[in-house]
């Protein structure tokens, strides 16, 4: 049986149900043979057994559990990709639109999406985290160094900025990333 993404690529190294249960069950059984053949050679103490026999067994059985884990660990990691791969594409088209063709910018945005440890499993849940990078990336910090405090409860001078008008085509994406007008005006600094 062949897999696929959600964009129709086939994924590679894929276990359908039916053979990751079957595979999973022989590692089961295969790991109850282990336990029960390392039980008996611990438990044995007369020396009329073929000890050396027993051991191959145990080392024999050992090799095929292992493998097994092994093989349920790369299907499961080539699973991961093929599905992973869509979200990936989007993201890097995201930070391309929202960074606008400045690289400064969109190597901010990629600093903070990997600094970012939530989840990334839905387009939603990505988009939330490449909104919540730009943010980051583009805020833009206040210079206080020099500037006191006074006692009369005045905070500090903030210098008022060029506000510049976000393009259509920005504006459209930001839409789609879930912010509102309020929330373009608030962050678009």
């Amino acid at each position: 049986m062949e897999l696929f993404d959600e964009e129709g690529n086939k994924i590679e190294g894929a276990l359908d149900p039916e053979e990751a249960k079957n595979l999973q069950e022989e590692t089961e059984k295969l790991q109850k043979d282990f336990d029960a053949s390392k039980k008996e050679l611990e438990g044995l103490s007369d020396k009329d057994h073929n000890f050396k026999q027993l051991r191959d067994k145990v080392g024999g059985l050992e090799t095929k559990l292992e493998e097994s884990k092994k093989a349920i660990e790369e299907a499961n990691v080539k699973a991961l990709e093929g599905m992973q791969a869509p979200l990936k594409e989007a993201k890097e088209i995201t930070i391309k639109n929202l960074s606008a063709g400045d690289e400064e910018l969109k190597k901010k945005i990629e600093f903070h999406f990997e600094r970012i440890k939530d989840e990334t499993l839905t387009v939603e849940q990505m988009n939330k985290k490449v909104r919540d990078a730009y943010l980051l990336a583009t805020e833009k910090p206040v210079d206080i160094s020099g500037q006191i405090i006074s006692s009369a409860g005045a905070g500090t001078f903030v210098p008022k900025k060029d506000v510049k008008e976000m393009s259509s085509d920005l504006k459209g994406l930001a839409g789609k990333l879930g912010l509102s007008d309020e929330d373009i005006k608030k962050y678009d600094k």
